[in-house]
């Protein structure tokens, strides 16, 4: 995990080991118990488990594979290879129909599935927010995912995770100050250091409510390079497409 692009790199491939930040959470293997709710999608990018066969994931990596034939689901694994784990050919490929290719914006997808989801310790599937307000500022969230340990590195064979704070829309605006749309959250830490990084998009961003249920608060999307300082990671932010992704799901 760090960051990918020099210009508004898409991360279709992205989240992975992170490098260490003083007196802040840094990246670490998810060993023999992968987050239940993420899956890789074996074409190129990560996703997040939504349940009955929906996984959600981000459309500017499966725009170059568009044949829904051309993907398959791992889940349940924390392993690149997908040893271990369920494995479930994709049926579908819903991508959100305002999504811009040049500016990222609605930058979420979903994948049907062509079987059931088999839940089990290791595969549940995450909640989606609710659809109104933005998440506290601050809030402490987990990215995972199987993307470059740093920037311009190669892809992690392990699933790496690591916990981000959600920035402002303020601070996100300052950092970036055109790209940033109301579609698009900040989150990783003004020093930079852990954040998701090229291969990781796709990957879940999830956030723990007071209540202590997760949800699936982002879906990683693009940054500026890997973990540099005053260039966060930015991610799709799921409340403000949950009414798209819930039609989707009920038909």
């Amino acid at each position: 995990m760090t960051h990918p692009h020099i210009h508004e790199q898409p991360r279709a491939q992205r989240p992975s080991a992170l490098p260490k930040v003083p007196d802040h959470p840094t990246g670490a293997q998810a060993r023999t118990r992968p987050q239940p709710y993420g899956a890789e999608s074996r074409g190129a990018t990560g996703g997040g488990n939504r349940g009955a066969g929906i996984q959600n994931t981000c459309p500017h990596a499966p725009y170059s594979y568009g044949d829904p034939k051309q993907w398959v689901a791992f889940l349940g694994t924390p392993f690149l290879s997908g040893a271990e784990g369920q494995l479930e050919r994709v049926a579908r490929i819903y991508k959100h129909p305002f999504y811009n290719l040049y500016t990222l914006d609605y930058d979420v997808a979903l994948l049907e599935l062509a079987g059931p989801v088999h839940r089990s310790r290791l595969v549940r599937p995450i909640c989606l927010p609710e659809p109104a307000p933005r998440p506290p500022n601050g809030a402490r969230c987990v990215i995972t995912g199987w993307g470059s340990v740093r920037e311009g590195g190669s892809m992690a064979r392990q699933l790496q995770k690591a916990a981000v704070r959600l920035l402002s829309e303020q601070a996100c605006r300052r950092y970036y100050p055109v790209q940033i749309s109301s579609r698009m959250l900040c989150a990783g830490f003004p020093q930079g250091g852990v954040d998701s990084c090229s291969g990781d998009a796709g990957g879940p961003l999830a956030c723990r409510e007071p209540s202590g249920q997760w949800v699936l608060t982002g879906v990683t999307s693009w940054g500026y390079g890997c973990g540099r300082p005053h260039f966060p990671g930015v991610y799709t932010r799921v409340a403000a497409v949950r009414g798209w992704i819930t039609q989707n799901i009920q038909e």
